[in-house]
C-alpha cells in the first residue's frame, strides 16, 4: 500500500480540537476522512478521476497557478451537520451555496453521458474535461471521497435517483485540487471525436503521467543518495561531532556558536533528506 500521510492542514480541518473531541466526538472519530482510512477502507487509487466543466463551472483551474479550488475552500469538515449539511447541497444542482467539494467520476461513461448532455446545451458548450490522479493528492494527505458511500452514512436524499453504480463512481475533492494531481486538459469536442478517447487518450495520458512522476522520484532518491555521500565525507556523522573539543587535533579553536552552525547544518541537511524519501 503506498506511503499515505495525514496532512496537518487537513487535520485540523477534520477533526475538533482535544478538549473539544472529549465532549463532543468529532465526525473524524466516527467516520474518518483521512487519506489513510480511505485507503484502509479500500477506495481506488489506480484509475483516473475525470471532470467535465466550461465557463460557467465553479472550480475551474487558476489561470496562473493551475490549481483548482472548491467554492468554499476553507470550510471545517468537522462535525456531523457539516459533513452532512454540505453534501446535501452539493448534490442538488439547483443550490449554488459554495461547498468545499470538487466532483470527479471514476466512470469514463458517466462523464461520457454529462458531457453530451452539457454539450448539448447552447449555453454550456465547449466542455473542458479534466483527468487527475487521486494517488498524488492521498499521499500527500489530502482526501478523495466516494459521494455514495458518504450519502448513505450521513442519510442524504438522492434527489434525483441515480443509479447506485453511478453513485459509486462520484468522487469527492475536498478543498483543492494542485496542479501537480492535473494528467490533463482536454477539449470535449476534439476527444470525443474518437469514440475509444479513454483508451486511446485518457489511459495513455495516465500511464505517462505516473511513469514521468516515478523518474522524478528515483532521480530524487539519486539526489538523496548524493546528499548522504556528501555528509559522510564531510565527517558529519555522531561520532565525529562527539570526539570533537574546543581544542582540535588540528589545533584550530572551535567555539560554541561554530559547532552549533555544524549541527545547524546538519539538521538541515538530513531534514532536506528526510523531505525526499
Amino acid at each position: 500500500m503506498p506511503s499515505y500521510v495525514n496532512s496537518s492542514i487537513v487535520s485540523k480541518r477534520l477533526s475538533l480540537s482535544p478538549a473539544m473531541d472529549n465532549a463532543v466526538k468529532s465526525a473524524e472519530f466516527n467516520r474518518a476522512w483521512s487519506p489513510l482510512a480511505l485507503a484502509l477502507r479500500g477506495e481506488n487509487a489506480d484509475v483516473p478521476l475525470l471532470r467535465t466543466w466550461d465557463i460557467y463551472s465553479g472550480s475551474q483551474p487558476d489561470i496562473n497557478s493551475g490549481d483548482m479550488y472548491a467554492r468554499e475552500p476553507d470550510l471545517d469538515l468537522n462535525t456531523f451537520e457539516a459533513r452532512r449539511s454540505s453534501l446535501e447541497i452539493h448534490i442538488d444542482n439547483s443550490n449554488w451555496t459554495p461547498t468545499p467539494y470538487i466532483s470527479f467520476t471514476s466512470s469514463w461513461d458517466a462523464l461520457q453521458t454529462f458531457a453530451n448532455f452539457r454539450d448539448s446545451q447552447r449555453s454550456r458548450k465547449n466542455q473542458t474535461i479534466t483527468a487527475i490522479d487521486p494517488a498524488v493528492r492521498l499521499e500527500a494527505g489530502w482526501p478523495v471521497v466516494c459521494f455514495g458511500e458518504e450519502m448513505r452514512h450521513y442519510g442524504i436524499r438522492d434527489p434525483y435517483g441515480m443509479a447506485n453504480a453511478e453513485l459509486r463512481s462520484h468522487y469527492l475533492c475536498l478543498w483543492r485540487v494542485l496542479q501537480n494531481e492535473i494528467v490533463g486538459h482536454w477539449n470535449w469536442d476534439d476527444l470525443s471525436s474518437n469514440p475509444n478517447w479513454y483508451q486511446d487518450t485518457i489511459l495513455p495520458a495516465f500511464r505517462r503521467f505516473r511513469e514521468e512522476r516515478r523518474r522524478r522520484e528515483l532521480v530524487d532518491d539519486d539526489q538523496v543518495d548524493v546528499l548522504s555521500s556528501a555528509i559522510n565525507s564531510l565527517g558529519l556523522d555522531d561520532d565525529t561531532l562527539s570526539s570533537e573539543s574546543p581544542s582540535s587535533s588540528s589545533g584550530r579553536e572551535s567555539s560554541d556558536d561554530e559547532e552549533l552552525w555544524v549541527l545547524e547544518g546538519r539538521e538541515t541537511v538530513e531534514s532536506n533528506t528526510r523531505e525526499m524519501l
